[in-house]
């Protein structure tokens, strides 16, 4: 059992790290890129046994765009996803502001 814990821990040490490196990524990128994004950055970290699924999203709203990075989790076989996300916002003048956690549980979570 300890071990189980210890791989489902690494895995998310792991899956939030990566979530900041592409975050700090596509915060440097250009708007008209973010845009389009919809899932296209999907990939699996695996660490024993577990594997998380990281992806990275937008959504338009008015007067800024949604930026989020996703880490999922499926477990009891599919029944139920853990998940941690991070993301912050495009103004339509290009300024970058931090999404406050409220707003990323807004996204659907």
């Amino acid at each position: 059992m300890w071990l189980v814990n210890k791989s489902r821990a690494i895995l998310w040490e792991r899956a939030h790290e990566e979530i900041a490196r592409s975050i700090a990524r596509l915060k440097a990128s250009d708007p008209s890129q973010l845009q389009s994004l919809m899932g296209s950055e999907t990939r699996n970290l695996r660490e024993g046994r577990f594997t998380a699924t990281i992806s990275a999203w937008s959504e338009s709203h008015p007067e800024k765009l949604a930026v989020l990075v996703e880490a999922r989790e499926k477990r009891y076989g599919g029944l139920w996803d853990f998940v941690f996300a991070d993301g912050f916002f495009v103004h339509a003048d290009g300024h970058v502001e931090p999404m406050p956690q409220a707003d990323i549980w807004d996204h659907g979570y």
